[in-house]
């Protein structure tokens, strides 16, 4: 049983300036893959999220939601073509 998803922390109106929403998670903050719950069922047994390793937040933006668009290296540039 996957918990429903959280609120995200940031949304495309609410970002801070100099920031983009983050990639991964698209302003939830918390992890896309357990939904900020730290762990998944699978068939019954529970086992710790592999994205996240159960810090139920983003691996990428550590749960802000957003990335300062001066830290993005050329990698994560490419999500964001109208930079």
């Amino acid at each position: 049983m996957t918990p429903d998803r959280p609120e995200p922390v940031r949304t495309a109106d609410t970002v801070t300036p100099g920031y983009v929403l983050c990639y991964e998670c698209d302003g939830e903050g918390h992890c896309p893959r357990c939904h900020g719950a730290g762990w998944l069922d699978n068939a019954g047994k529970l086992r710790k999220c592999p994205l996240c390793h159960g810090r139920r937040v983003c691996p990428i933006c550590r749960g802000d939601g957003e990335l300062a668009i001066y830290d993005l290296s050329d990698y994560q540039r490419g999500y964001y073509p109208e930079l």
